[in-house]
């Protein structure tokens, strides 16, 4: 890659991520609860923060007021410094998050998030608990992506950009 290509590659990727500040991956489960432990045990999520709808929105979910506290209506949590967002599907209708993939992107000048996001790819891999599409490796244009679907479906990209 010449320089000014890698110049404006650079430019592009930076005017992109700035353009992405605030659009936050808002997943729906039919149980977030249980999702949100297995973020924790595999992917190590963390600040992880959920809420149970209240006595007076059970009616209106069509929730049985004896289960609230295992239900989910709003829930937080990072992964790699990233923040999702995710609730239960109250709608129940069927879900799929595997057509549009979340992805995980980081910044790889300084070096540390490329070791981040290879100890996280590792620690998924011996999970085996994903299923891996496309290792985490270098790729044409410089950066190191990998592609894989999680227990529940959603198909994640972990991409770091050098």
């Amino acid at each position: 890659m010449g320089i000014l290509t890698g110049i404006k590659n650079r430019f592009l990727y930076n005017k992109l991520r700035k353009s992405l500040v605030g659009l936050t991956p808002y997943l729906a489960f039919d149980n977030t609860k249980e999702a949100l432990q297995y973020y924790e045990e595999v992917f190590g999520a963390c600040n992880i923060t959920r809420t149970s709808p209240h006595n007076d929105l059970a009616e209106s979910f069509g929730i049985d007021e004896a289960i609230l506290s295992e239900k989910t209506v709003h829930s937080q949590f990072n992964i790699l410094g990233k923040t999702l967002m995710a609730a239960d599907n109250f709608q129940n209708e069927k879900t799929s998050c595997a057509e549009c993939p979340v992805l995980l992107d980081l910044q790889g000048e300084e070096g540390r998030e490329i070791e981040q996001a290879q100890e996280f790819w590792n620690k998924l891999v011996a999970s085996n608990k994903v299923i891996v599409h496309a290792p985490f490796e270098k790729q044409f244009w410089g950066g190191r992506l990998g592609y894989f679907t999680d227990h529940y479906g959603v198909s994640w990209l972990l991409h770091v950009h050098s």
